[in-house]
């Protein structure tokens, strides 16, 4: 009875314990699973994390930029009244640093501005000085025309400035390279005329000279004394200087 006892008291707590003991390796592979899930969850969600910024970034530049591509178009391009595009215009950077005229005292916009104002009361002047002068008709329609095309090109610079567009500062340029042109050879022939006062110069001078003198003066019966002592002395001084001259040229080719 006792060993039968110690049996069936074997037999019935045998299940139990196993019983137990199989709950509680259940319970702790249940929380190991939990555990190896959560930890592989939080793995997953922490790669995506990292990678979302890495695919925001990736896609951020490999999209374009509309707006800066937009702005560049509308820098480079303008649109036209009716509709359709039309360059821009590339205009003169006037306000550069280096830019400046004058010794460097002001920029280029400014010396412009005084060169064409300068102009314009000259042009003034000579116009009506023309007007009024007792010249020939031939010599006062030349000097006329000669004063038109000066005020169309100090014309063409003022729009060239309001504009600003440098391609209508070349008729002013090329008219102002002519006349630089035209005072050089006058000087060349005043030259020409004060080493040689019997030449073809010279006698234009003299005979302007007396010329301008006689407008001047308005001969007549009671200034005609007044004129040779006023231009007897003048032509005596600019025959003996043009005789220095010489001498002293022949002088120095004597010497070299």
């Amino acid at each position: 009875m006792s060993f039968l006892s110690s049996g069936r008291i074997l037999s019935s707590s045998r299940p139990r314990s196993y019983n137990r003991l199989t709950q509680t390796q259940s319970s702790a592979s249940a929380s190991t699973s939990f555990t190896t899930d959560s930890i592989g969850d939080a793995d997953a969600n922490y790669q995506s994390q990292i990678n979302k910024p890495r695919a925001s970034i990736h896609s951020s530049a490999s999209a374009p930029d509309l707006s800066a591509t937009t702005r560049l178009i509308r820098e480079k391009m303008k649109i036209s009244s009716d509709g359709g595009l039309a360059e821009q215009h590339t205009s003169f950077p006037h306000f550069d640093s280096q830019y400046k005229c004058c010794c460097n005292a002001i920029h280029v916009r400014q010396g412009t501005q005084t060169v064409g104002v300068v102009c314009t009361i000259i042009s003034t002047f000579g116009i009506f000085s023309t007007l009024f002068s007792k010249e020939t008709p031939l010599v006062t329609a030349l000097e006329l025309l000669f004063l038109c095309i000066e005020v169309i090109c100090i014309v063409f610079l003022f729009m060239a400035l309001f504009n600003e567009k440098k391609n209508l500062l070349v008729p002013f340029m090329i008219w102002q390279f002519l006349s630089i042109i035209i005072c050089i050879g006058l000087f060349i022939g005043c030259v020409n005329a004060i080493y040689k006062p019997d030449g073809y110069f010279g006698d234009w001078i003299q005979s302007y000279v007396i010329g301008q003198a006689v407008e001047v003066y308005s001969i007549d019966e009671k200034n005609e004394k007044r004129l040779e002592e006023t231009m007897l002395p003048l032509l005596r001084r600019y025959e003996s200087s043009s005789r220095a001259f010489r001498q002293a040229c022949s002088v120095q080719r004597a010497l070299y």
